[in-house]
């Protein structure tokens, strides 16, 4: 089977639109290829517009999927159902999807597909701290459980699938960086006030909480020019703002930042900080490593994989004192460290992270897929 005659169904939600775009765009001039894109009718991340611009754009098939109502709903079964015969009317010989996780869905792709076609792209393995649903957690095992073909993020989250789900086809291919477009903001000057980035949903077991104490004690204890900049939202905000005691430490933007000002965003600040209490992979980590943004992150496998400490980044011990000192250091740091850091930074990224390599990973996949019997 050449490869342009691979007919490849890919299934996203607009949660992940952002990585799959560079995937999508390469996907397309190698394998005959249908998107179907799935937004909210309500509070979606992208428009039909953002949909038909990049698809126009790229030259993409797509079908577009609106979904309405909550999960449990009954229109979300009429949704699945659609959407399960749009996806069957295309007669694919590889179903790419990032969206199995709702009952109707699951039990009628069950009676519906093929599983052998079927490649599952799992971006949790684990769920985060102080997550609790017993119905989606009803609805993973049960995937796991039909399903043969899983994508995996990381190598971390691949040897933990791996050791509770054995006997399956597991494939890993990282996610593709975040490119958002360019900036014309210079760099600023850190011996001036040292900058530092909270970016992302504002949930519980991100540890935001921990990195809002950290910066109250580096202020009592004398450290001045420093600057935490807080951009994103979510339920767990209302009880770190209550942290918060010195104003003039933060830059807050407490809301959702669209995707045309992260480039100047990341640009504006020397390091992002990810003091996450647990971790399956991170979207502001690849976005940092698109800008050439040195991390301070907490010491997790998922973490460790990507950041090698003291030369592409920093790990911290997750504690509040072992935060303070990787902070302290990062403060203190001369010009030509920094410059060290973020040469070391580049030269990973091209070597880790080329999208070309990326695809030949997909090409791998798609292609084992399709010869398992």
């Amino acid at each position: 089977m050449n490869k342009e005659d691979i007919k490849v169904a890919y299934i996203s939600p607009d949660c992940f639109f952002d990585v799959d775009f560079p995937i999508l765009t390469q996907l397309n001039t190698k394998y005959d290829l249908t998107w179907f894109p799935i937004i909210g009718d309500t509070n979606s991340r992208y428009s039909k517009d953002d949909v038909n611009h990049f698809t126009n754009k790229n030259n993409i098939k797509f079908n577009l999927q609106i979904r309405k109502g909550r999960r449990r709903d009954l229109k979300q079964l009429i949704f699945s159902y659609k959407l399960l015969c749009d996806i069957k009317k295309n007669k694919p010989d590889i179903i790419y999807t990032e969206y199995l996780n709702d009952i109707y869905l699951i039990i009628l792709a069950i009676l519906m597909l093929p599983r052998n076609k079927i490649i599952y792209a799992i971006h949790d393995v684990s769920n985060h701290t102080n997550f609790s649903s017993t119905a989606l957690n009803f609805v993973k095992r049960l995937t796991c459980a039909y399903l043969k073909n899983f994508h995996l993020f990381s190598n971390t989250q691949k040897d933990i699938f791996e050791s509770n789900h054995r006997n399956k086809n597991c494939f890993y291919a990282p996610l593709a960086l975040k490119d958002f477009g360019k900036s014309d903001i210079k760099i600023p000057d850190k011996n001036s006030t040292c900058k530092f980035l909270f970016f992302g949903g504002i949930t519980e077991y991100k540890g935001l909480d921990i990195l809002i104490n950290a910066f109250e004690e580096l202020y009592k204890e004398g450290y001045k020019n420093i600057l935490l900049t807080i951009a994103g939202n979510g339920k767990h905000w209302e009880t770190c703002k209550k942290l918060i005691k010195t104003n003039n430490l933060y830059q807050l933007k407490i809301e959702f930042i669209p995707d045309n000002l992260i480039p100047d965003l990341y640009n504006s600040n020397h390091f992002l900080v990810l003091p996450y209490r647990d971790v399956t992979q991170s979207g502001p980590l690849m976005i940092a490593f698109n800008y050439n943004l040195p991390t301070i992150a907490a010491d997790h496998p998922g973490f460790r994989e990507y950041i090698n400490n003291n030369e592409t980044g920093f790990l911290f011990y997750n504690d509040l004192h072992s935060l303070k000192e990787v902070l302290y250091e990062c403060y203190s740091m001369d010009e030509i460290t920094y410059n060290r850091l973020k040469y070391n930074l580049e030269r990973y990224v091209e070597t880790s992270f080329n999208i070309q390599t990326i695809i030949r990973r997909y090409d791998d996949m798609f292609h084992k897929v399709i010869n398992i019997k």
